[in-house]
């Protein structure tokens, strides 16, 4: 017998209002770490380093021939830190000049202390801003007699150009090698509009599989690409809109695209292979806006004095303790009777 609705609701009176995101204005203090001994080679490396990058940049560019309508050239680097430091990581971009911070990542090493890989794109014309800030590092004290931009630098290790895995937000384990054909997440840096026009282009130039819908958000637009990452690299020398790369997970469009008839299949076959809960096995409630028990894989989970609705006049379809250790997976929205309250 279903439990009593003896409980009084929670009655909310005062009408909702949007209000604008206020950061919180407590500020992130980094620890202090010991500084390279000799300032001025350390701000020389670093300086090479950079100059390093963009004539392989260039190189690479000389060799991939392709031309996409309206792509810019740019530069990606990527920023390493000291063992067991975290780099600044606000002051490597700079967005009024279109530097930006696409990626992060930590790196556990044998034996060693952890490390953090940051990686930047730099527009062409915009290497300046950090060979400028190197250089003051070297030669400049501010009022408290300490480098300029010390901060910044000190927690420079190294840096060089970035390649694709620099941009490899997921699992380390699952990048696959360089000729492995994948089914790739592709984030773009969102900015005029013309992103996934430029994606497209290049993708049809060197080969990739471009998927038929894209998501965009305020920032970012996601893309699934079919190849390798040999064919997807090369899209660093040509494009500026890459932010960051993912494996493609599978989802249930698989199963919702097919027809009738083979999604009964699936269901059978997945019947066969499933021993059913045990009348005293432990069970979770799940708040829904239907469960429809007569499912192959629910009618033996679900008890039906244990699935009630907030109208009884509706059928025992609304609530249901699915009992075992397996079930569905669904969004728990909120009853459409009870929405006004919220």
């Amino acid at each position: 017998m279903a439990t009593p609705r003896n409980r009084k609701h929670l009655l909310v009176s005062i009408p909702p209002r949007t209000e604008e995101y206020t950061p919180h204005p407590r500020k992130i203090v980094l620890p202090p770490i010991q500084g390279p001994k000799n300032r001025r080679l350390h701000a020389r490396t670093l300086t090479a380093a950079l100059l390093k990058a963009v004539r392989e940049a260039a190189q690479e560019r000389e060799k991939i021939d392709i031309t996409v309508h309206g792509a810019e050239p740019g530069l990606y680097i990527q920023f390493e830190s000291p063992p067991g430091v975290d780099l600044k990581l606000e002051s490597l971009e700079d967005r009024r000049k279109g530097i930006e911070l696409v990626a992060v990542q930590t790196i556990e090493r044998p034996e060693q202390s952890r490390i953090q890989l940051a990686t930047v794109f730099v527009p062409e014309g915009k290497l300046s801003h950090f060979v400028t800030r190197f250089e003051q590092y070297a030669s400049v004290q501010t009022k408290k007699g300490e480098p300029r931009h010390k901060k910044l630098v000190d927690r420079i290790a190294a840096l060089h150009r970035a390649t694709l895995r620099a941009l490899w937000t997921d699992a380390a384990e699952l990048y696959p090698s360089e000729n492995e054909t994948i089914w790739w997440e592709v984030w773009l840096r969102r900015d005029e509009g013309k992103e996934y026009e430029r994606l497209l282009d290049f993708a049809q130039q060197i080969g990739l599989v471009l998927g038929e819908r894209r998501l965009a958000f305020d920032d970012r637009i996601v893309v699934l690409a079919q190849g390798t990452a040999t064919q997807l690299s090369a899209s660093l020398d040509i494009l500026n809109d890459l932010a960051e790369v993912r494996l493609a997970k599978d989802t249930a469009a698989f199963f919702a695209d097919l027809p009738q008839d083979q999604q009964a299949a699936w269901v059978a076959d997945l019947e066969r292979q499933t021993t059913p809960p045990a009348a005293d096995a432990p069970a979770v409630c799940i708040l829904d806006t239907g469960v429809t028990r007569a499912h192959p894989l629910l009618a033996q989970a679900i008890n039906p004095q244990d699935a009630t609705s907030v109208d009884p006049a509706w059928g025992r379809t609304m609530m249901a303790e699915v009992r075992g250790t397996w079930g569905t997976a669904r969004r728990w929205p909120v009853l459409r009777s009870m929405a006004t309250l919220y």
